[in-house]
């Protein structure tokens, strides 16, 4: 899916290098990218991102794009953290790939999320937060770093928890129960 994704926002870069921009509500990291660059780079960058797109997954390649600097890859790593906001214009690649997404149900949503963590990840080393609540409830995911995702698990019996970077906060009712119930 994320594969999917690049491929998307690779094929509306062309368009919008042809048009000279993008235009609707386009991720900001991949317009700046297309307004600043020399022709020649991003014409290069652009070959290469599109054969190792057309090569199978992007995860295999994502080393050798990030030794290479390809500016366009890291532009549309650094849009993913936006993706779910954007709202490009009608009849692009990328919005005609979300509104799939959005029709696709939440299962497949949280799997293209957790792609994203991973490409994330992958190419920046940056992790993202994964939060559980114990019920379902909108949650301010803005200040959290990467791409965050927010999960429920009814067994934390209310309270949340917070995984970041190989630690756990936790702060959920079972674990304070267990904490009491350990001092008993």
């Amino acid at each position: 899916m994320v594969t999917d994704l690049l491929r998307s926002m690779t094929f509306d870069t062309l368009g919008a290098v042809k048009s000279q921009g993008f235009s609707g509500s386009y991720p900001q990291p991949l317009t700046d990218y297309v307004k600043n660059a020399k022709e020649d780079t991003l014409v290069s960058q652009l070959s290469e991102l599109a054969v190792l797109l057309s090569e199978g997954s992007i995860m295999q390649h994502t080393g050798a794009l990030r030794s290479s600097k390809n500016e366009l890859f890291l532009a549309c790593i650094a849009s993913l953290k936006t993706i779910q906001q954007a709202k490009p214009e009608k009849g692009t690649a990328l919005a005609e790939f979300l509104h799939s997404l959005e029709t696709a149900g939440a299962q497949i949503q949280s799997v293209f999320i957790r792609e994203c963590q991973q490409l994330l990840m992958m190419a920046t080393g940056e992790d993202s937060a994964i939060v559980q609540l114990a019920a379902p409830a909108d949650v301010d995911t803005s200040t959290l770093p990467g791409i965050p995702s927010v999960t429920t698990a009814r067994s934390l019996l209310g309270g949340a928890r917070l995984f970041h970077n190989g630690t756990v906060k936790d702060e959920s009712w079972r674990a304070r129960l267990t904490r009491i119930l350990s001092v008993i």
